[in-house]
């Protein structure tokens, strides 16, 4: 039973993980387009995943990192 408890808890751990694409990181960062994608190719800006072979995505928490200190932000 402990182990069944214990792959729940992973399970919520990684459901407040989401995937945002850019229309939606355009809202909520306040920036263009063209911006975020000048500033990720400057490694300012978080870099975008392949989520499927037609589509790629923005981390949530890696965008809450760079909002926290955008002046400061540079890809590790």
């Amino acid at each position: 039973m402990k182990q069944l408890h214990t792959q729940h808890e992973t399970h919520n751990t990684t459901q407040q993980e989401k995937f945002l694409r850019i229309s939606s990181v355009v809202d909520l960062v306040g920036l263009s387009r063209a911006t975020i994608l000048r500033l990720e190719k400057d490694k300012k800006f978080p870099k975008a995943i392949r989520i499927t072979t037609r589509c790629v995505a923005y981390r949530l928490s890696q965008i809450h990192d760079w909002m926290s200190d955008p002046l400061n932000f540079e890809v590790g």
